[in-house]
């Protein structure tokens, strides 16, 4: 669904229980600490930062998170969403 959207729709919207929702705009503070955080992570070999990636979590839940760390491998052109399985999340101690 996200990938076929009508010319117009803004730029960034994730699907949220079946609603497109349309993301607020980004502030200068709000662009700077993810450009931090993206060069601050360190993956592991075979992972790999990405943002402002969709995650299909289901057919209505597919949210952008501003930052991921997804396999490595999962990185390819053609890619417009992530599976669950594909991104990888720190465990808490």
């Amino acid at each position: 669904m996200l990938d076929h959207l009508p010319p117009g729709t803004p730029r960034h919207v994730e699907l949220i229980d079946g609603a497109l929702t349309a993301r607020p705009p980004q502030t200068v503070l709000h662009m700077r600490v993810v450009s931090l955080l993206e060069n601050a992570i360190r993956p592991p070999a075979g992972l790999a930062v990405a943002r402002e990636m969709t995650v299909t979590l289901g057919l209505r839940q597919r949210p952008e998170p501003d930052i991921l760390v997804v396999e490595a491998a999962a990185l390819h052109s053609r890619l417009t969403t992530f599976k669950p399985e594909q991104v990888h999340r720190q465990q808490p101690e």
